[in-house]
């Protein structure tokens, strides 16, 4: 994660990468207000490895 500044999203990639690392199968970045439409798909980044 040195590719983000310090007090950037360096810290959510960081336990995005630990979650997947240890088991997870994918993960969503979004934001409370968006969670419903992100799990349908229409906006949020998923990451699946």
């Amino acid at each position: 994660c040195t590719h983000f500044a310090k007090g950037s999203i360096a810290p959510m990639i960081k336990a995005i990468v630990w979650f997947l690392e240890t088991g997870g199968k994918q993960a969503l970045i979004t934001n409370p207000e968006n969670i419903g439409r992100a799990l349908r798909g229409e906006t949020g980044t998923w990451i699946v490895p």
